[in-house]
């Protein structure tokens, strides 16, 4: 995954998600943080398995605003989500139908009956690559992915972060661990796409005992001064019986003169999950592999 060429640094903004902890803190005992990492490690291996080959539709509301003038962009998209065994990692597609309600000229269709016709697998990377286009405001980004920071809960993932209980919170009626994470390997998962410098990983996620992710908080820092941070909120979907990705909030603040400062704030809800069936399992050719969007 890359970011855009005029990144400067992302850090953490101050205010952004703040959430009351005082009720929770006596809510949840302190579980080991070794065993609450491993029920999360195997929740994330059971979602994977399950989470392939879901459809989602997403509503997708950018927002820029910046002292020359700001922008807004409506999309329309449906997602899917594929799950890579090999890598511990998902590819998720966004096939954008529709922009401030003007059908996309080139959509193709669905994205079902882009997988069903006859040469449409070998489309998910142009796919997964063109969705980025319609990401409004001066920040390049491909990293807008609901699914990120699930992943670094991964068994292959989890050694790559330094990992320590940050309290407790309650979610919904529901009890939960905050468990802070800081990207320590080199190089990171996400890469600056023009100066190729890395770009850690940091943040909270929400766990409850059995290690079912609730929420995931994802900041990032990179090597100037542009903040960003990403939360998503899960949510039960009896249409898959499971936990899906619900919610998707984003604000972005570069820095620089009074002129060319930008706030980008963006929303995401996902709806209408469904599961794509096939005849047999889909094969992602290489060209679609996470790791050939990274510099």
């Amino acid at each position: 995954m890359t970011l855009g060429r005029s990144l400067a640094a992302v850090g953490v903004l101050t205010g952004f998600f703040v959430c009351p902890r005082a009720a929770a803190q006596d809510a949840v005992a302190a579980a080991p943080l070794d065993q609450l990492l491993e029920r999360a490690g195997d929740y994330v291996s059971a979602f994977q398995a399950a989470f392939t080959h879901v459809v989602g539709v997403e509503r997708y509301r950018q927002e820029v605003h910046a002292p020359g003038g700001g922008d807004m962009a409506d999309l329309e998209s449906e997602v899917f989500f594929v799950g890579l065994d090999d890598r511990r990692t998902w590819l998720t597609i966004r096939h954008v139908l529709s922009v401030n309600g003007r059908s996309v000229a080139d959509s193709g269709g669905s994205v079902i009956d882009l997988l069903a016709e006859r040469g449409g697998r070998a489309r998910l990377r142009e796919l997964a690559d063109a969705g980025a286009q319609y990401n409004i405001g001066s920040l390049q980004r491909n990293f807008n992915d609901p699914m990120l920071a699930l992943q670094f809960l991964g068994r292959e993932s989890q050694k790559r972060f330094r990992f320590r209980h940050d309290g407790g919170e309650t979610v919904n009626g529901i009890p939960a661990h905050r468990v802070a994470f800081d990207e320590r390997e080199r190089p990171t998962i996400i890469r600056d796409a023009r100066s190729r410098r890395d770009v850690p990983a940091s943040g909270v996620l929400i766990i409850d005992d059995d290690g079912t992710v609730l929420r995931s908080e994802l900041g990032l820092q990179a090597p100037r001064r542009t903040q960003s941070k990403i939360r998503v909120t899960f949510e039960h979907e009896p249409r898959v019986e499971m936990m899906v990705p619900r919610l998707m909030e984003e604000e972005y603040r570069t820095a620089g003169s009074s002129r060319s400062r930008e706030v980008i704030t963006c929303r995401a809800t996902y709806s209408n999950y469904r599961r794509f069936e096939t005849g047999g399992r889909i094969i992602i050719p290489e060209a679609a592999q996470p790791n050939s969007r990274w510099p």
